[in-house]
């Protein structure tokens, strides 16, 4: 059997800072859209279509967003599920 050697609270620690990296990501993309959103300096046809496609683009920042948070909850699930079989194997 190998030994494995685990740092629970440095493993919460690097997530906690992902996580911290993530929702910084998902303000700014928020904000950057949101910006150009409620721009309303430019008209016409081209800004029409300019902001269609920045909304279209949004999406898809905004999905990654969710994905990296969503990694982020898995990650802390299996350190959860990790330092729970560590206690039990423990006792």
């Amino acid at each position: 059997m190998a030994k494995i050697n685990v740092d629970i609270v440095k493993l919460r620690t690097l997530v906690a800072d992902f996580d911290k990296c993530v929702s910084s990501y998902k303000m700014s993309v928020d904000s950057f859209f949101g910006e150009i959103k409620k721009f309303n300096g430019w008209e016409g046809d081209a800004a029409d279509q300019y902001l269609s496609n920045a909304i279209v683009e949004s999406v898809k920042y905004v999905n990654f967003g969710d994905s990296l948070q969503g990694f982020v909850s898995l990650v802390n699930d299996i350190i959860n599920n990790l330092e729970a079989t560590l206690n039990s194997s423990a006792k």
